[in-house]
């Protein structure tokens, strides 16, 4: 990987050199920061001799009741302006989407020719984010807003 090892290069020495030139080529008052997931799905191992050029911060995934707990209450909120009937939905929405979401990210996994096979928290957030926009005059009904939780999995998790 040529390119993290100049970067480690010049992590380690302030400087890349040229050799046609020859003489050396300074970056300053130049700050680097990255980010890098797990390897897989066409990510590559990053070498510990540059990983130890970084503070590291590993973010774990949410457990599930943690998940349940952030999008049913903004869910929840949401719908205290809805009709009757369409309030207690939240629980099963909720629940309805991690089970899509865990479904999809165990059995749609990334490939070299589908890279963007890579689902986290930010497409159930998506999800979430289409529902919240839901109107009370156009979403009256059970059905509709079952419809619209529908149409927010289709537009996100759909190929």
């Amino acid at each position: 990987q040529p390119p993290l090892e100049l970067m480690r290069q010049w992590m380690d020495y302030g400087f890349w050199y040229d050799r046609q030139k020859q003489i050396p080529k300074y970056l300053r008052d130049m700050y680097l920061m990255a980010a890098m997931g797990p390897p897989g799905g066409g990510r590559m191992v990053i070498s510990r001799r540059l990983q130890s050029k970084f503070s590291l911060f590993n973010m774990t995934f949410p457990t599930e009741s943690q998940i349940k707990r952030i999008f049913g209450s903004m869910i929840n909120q949401k719908l205290q302006e809805f009709e009757e009937d369409i309030k207690p939905l939240g629980v099963p929405i909720t629940q309805a989407t991690i089970d899509v979401y865990n479904y999809v990210s165990v059995r749609f996994l990334p490939t070299p020719t589908k890279m963007h096979y890579l689902f986290n928290m930010r497409d159930m957030a998506k999800v979430y984010q289409g529902m919240l926009r839901a109107n009370k005059n156009y979403h009256d009904r059970k059905g509709t807003m079952i419809r619209l939780w529908i149409h927010e999995c289709y537009r996100v998790f759909a190929d």
